[in-house]
C-alpha cells in the first residue's frame, strides 16, 4: 500500500501559535514593568522632584525599600546607613551658599571643616538679590580652593546667605528618603515617601503576573512545538504516531462514541501483555480522514461519521 502521511492541521499550528505569541506579549509586558518601567518612572519623577541636582550615573537601588528607609533612624552613621542601604543615589557634603550681586557661590565643605568643591553661577541681569553680600565677588569666589577651611571661606566671602546640611539621598524602586547628616549622624528621622501609583507591591505583582505568564508560555511552547513536530504515518507495518510504533495486529477496537461531539476516535491496541489507546483527533491531524479510511478498511472496522449515528451503537466501532 501507499504510506499516508499526515502532520498536524494548520488551525492547530496558527492556534497555538497565536496562543504561545500572546503569552510571550503579555509576559514581557508585564515582566518589563515589574523589573524595568514601573521603577524607572518612579527614579525619573523622585530625581526631577526631590534631587537638587541629578547625577550622571543615576539608577535605581533595589537595596531602598520602604521598609529598609524607615529603619535608618536618628544617631545612625553613614557607614551604618551604607551597610543597610548601599551607596547612596546622590550625596550632597555641607554646602555654603553665597549671594552675591554677580554670582553665586557654592562651596562644599566635608567632615573636617575643609573646602571639597566650589561652583560659581552668573547672576542673570537684573536677578540680582536684595541682600546680595558685599564681598561676594567673582574676583574674590575664583580664589577659593580646594583644602581651604571653612574659616577661611567665611574670613573672604562673609557670612553664607544660607548652610545646608550634608544630605545623602536613597531612590529605590518605589521609595524614596533622604537623611540629613550633622556632625557625622543623621539630625533629622526622615519621612519615606511612596509612590502609590506605582507602589511595591504594584511591582510586586507586576513580577508575579509576568512569572504566571511565562509558566503559560512554556506550556504553549510545548503544543506549539508538540503541533510542529506531529507525524502520523499508516503504510504495510501499520500505524507510526509521532515515533510510536503500532502494528496492524496489535489494533483491537476502534471507539469512536465521543466523535460526534469532540471529532476524536480512541484507537485501543495491545502492548505486550497491557492494553493501551491512543487518542487521534481530525482537529489536529491534517489528513484524519485518509488515515481512518485506510485503518478501517485494513482492519474492518464501522468508519466514524459526524453526520450519522452508524458508530455510536456501542461505542467499539467493530463491524
Amino acid at each position: 500500500m501507499t504510506p499516508v502521511e499526515s502532520g498536524s492541521t494548520l488551525d492547530q499550528r496558527i492556534r497555538t501559535g497565536i496562543f504561545l505569541l500572546m503569552c510571550v506579549g503579555m509576559g514581557g509586558w508585564f515582566a518589563y514593568d515589574g523589573w524595568v518601567g514601573y521603577p524607572a518612572k518612579n527614579l525619573a519623577w523622585w530625581a526631577d522632584h526631590k534631587l537638587p541636582r541629578r547625577p550622571e550615573n543615576l539608577s535605581t537601588n533595589r537595596l531602598a525599600t520602604k521598609a529598609n528607609l524607615g529603619r535608618i533612624g536618628i544617631e545612625a552613621t553613614p557607614e551604618q546607613i551604607r551597610q543597610l542601604l548601599g551607596e547612596p543615589t546622590l550625596e550632597i557634603p555641607r554646602t555654603l551658599t553665597y549671594a552675591g550681586k554677580e554670582v553665586t557661590v557654592e562651596v562644599g565643605i566635608d567632615e573636617q571643616g575643609k573646602v571639597l568643591a566650589t561652583q560659581l553661577s552668573p547672576v542673570p541681569p537684573g536677578k540680582a538679590p536684595a541682600n546680595a553680600g558685599l564681598l561676594v565677588t567673582r574676583l574674590r569666589a575664583e580664589t577659593l580652593k580646594d583644602g581651604m577651611t571653612e574659616d577661611a571661606v567665611r574670613s573672604l566671602l562673609g557670612a553664607p546667605a544660607s548652610v545646608r546640611d550634608r544630605t545623602v539621598y536613597y531612590i529605590g524602586p518605589a521609595a524614596y528618603a533622604e537623611y540629613r547628616i550633622v556632625d557625622g549622624k543623621v539630625a533629622v528621622k526622615p519621612e519615606v515617601q511612596v509612590n502609590e501609583q506605582r507602589s511595591e507591591s504594584s511591582i510586586l505583582w507586576q513580577k508575579g503576573i509576568a512569572i504566571c505568564v511565562a509558566v503559560l508560555a512554556i506550556y504553549a511552547l510545548a503544543k506549539f512545538w508538540a503541533a510542529i513536530r506531529m507525524r502520523v504515518v499508516v503504510d504495510d507495518e501499520g500505524m507510526a504516531f509521532n515515533g510510536r510504533r503500532i502494528p496492524w495486529d496489535s489494533m483491537v477496537r476502534l471507539k469512536t462514541d465521543q466523535y460526534r461531539e469532540k471529532a476524536w476516535v480512541d484507537l485501543e491496541y495491545r502492548d505486550g501483555q497491557a492494553e493501551r489507546s491512543l487518542r487521534l483527533d481530525a482537529l489536529l491531524i491534517q489528513r484524519f480522514a485518509e488515515i481512518m479510511r485506510v485503518v478501517c478498511e485494513r482492519k474492518g472496522f464501522v468508519l466514524p461519521s459526524r453526520s450519522s449515528g452508524d458508530d455510536q451503537s456501542d461505542g467499539s466501532g467493530l463491524s
